[in-house]
C-alpha cells in the first residue's frame, strides 16, 4: 500500500548503505542526498537489503544495527505476498529480455527485484546507486541516486 502525503517514505539500496559503511568515495554525496531526504522522508530498507548488507566482509549485526540508527534508516520486518509476487514477475521479465537479446542468462539476483518491488509497493522513492536496472524493471516507481 502507497504511504499518505504525511507518511512518505523513501526505500534504500544496499549499495547506498555500503557506500556510507565502508566510507567509499561517493560516500559524501550519499550522505548529502540522504540528509535532503530526511527532511521529507522516512528512510526505510527491507529484510533483503538487511541481509545483503550482513553479508559483507567483517558485517556485524550490532555495527549494522548501529549504521541503521546513525543514519535514521528503519527496518521493514515483513515482506508480503505481494511484493514476493511482482519481484517474480518482473524478474521473469527480465530474464526473458535478456534471453530473447542473446545475452544468455540472467546476470541479476531475484533480490534486487524484491527490493525494487518493495520500493514500489510501500515507498514513494527508491534511493540507489543502480538507477538504470530499476528504472526499467519498475517504470513507475521514482528513482534517485546521488
Amino acid at each position: 500500500m502507497k504511504q499518505t502525503s504525511d507518511s512518505v517514505r523513501a526505500a534504500l539500496d544496499s549499495n547506498i548503505l555500503n557506500a556510507l559503511q565502508r566510507q567509499e568515495a561517493n560516500a559524501a554525496e550519499v550522505a548529502a542526498l540522504l540528509g535532503q531526504l530526511r527532511r521529507t522522508h522516512a528512510l526505510v530498507i527491507c529484510p533483503v537489503v538487511y541481509a545483503e548488507l550482513l553479508a559483507g566482509p567483517g558485517a556485524m549485526t550490532s555495527l549494522l544495527q548501529q549504521l541503521l540508527a546513525q543514519a535514521s534508516v528503519t527496518l521493514d520486518r515483513e515482506l508480503p505476498l505481494d511484493i514476493w509476487e511482482r519481484a517474480g514477475q518482473v524478474f521473469g521479465e527480465y530474464a526473458r529480455r535478456r534471453q530473447g537479446s542473446g545475452g544468455g542468462l540472467p546476470r541479476r539476483l531475484l533480490a534486487d527485484f524484491v527490493v525494487g518491488a518493495h520500493a514500489e509497493k510501500t515507498c514513494t522513492t527508491l534511493v540507489t546507486l543502480d538507477p538504470q536496472h530499476y528504472r526499467l524493471g519498475f517504470p513507475n516507481l521514482s528513482v534517485l541516486a546521488p
